[in-house]
């Protein structure tokens, strides 16, 4: 498990790993798109991608997001950047 701080408007982009992932928001909020299912994450709530989700996300609102990030079954593998070619047609983020 990490700790990571986005900026406000900072994306992280479309992306999958081969583990389950656990996304704790500890302040501020994101904005989490994964396979096209939007939703909003915010501080004290928690987020599980199952293995091999195609997702992305934003920090969103006027502060930073602090977010603890883990992933099951051991050390971090790489993740896979999908082909920009294959993502929504639609921007990312969406304004709250």
């Amino acid at each position: 498990m990490f700790e990571v701080e986005e900026l406000p408007g900072s994306i992280i982009p479309y992306h999958s790993h081969s583990q389950e992932e656990t996304v704790v928001v500890l302040e501020g909020a994101l904005r989490l798109n994964v396979e096209e299912n939007l939703s909003v994450v915010e501080e004290g709530q928690i987020a599980v991608i199952r293995e091999n989700a195609v997702h992305a996300y934003a920090s969103v609102g006027k502060n930073p997001a602090r977010v603890l990030i883990g992933l099951s079954g051991g050390p971090l593998p790489a993740s896979r950047e999908t082909d920009p070619d294959d993502e929504p047609e639609e921007e990312f983020p969406y304004s709250l």
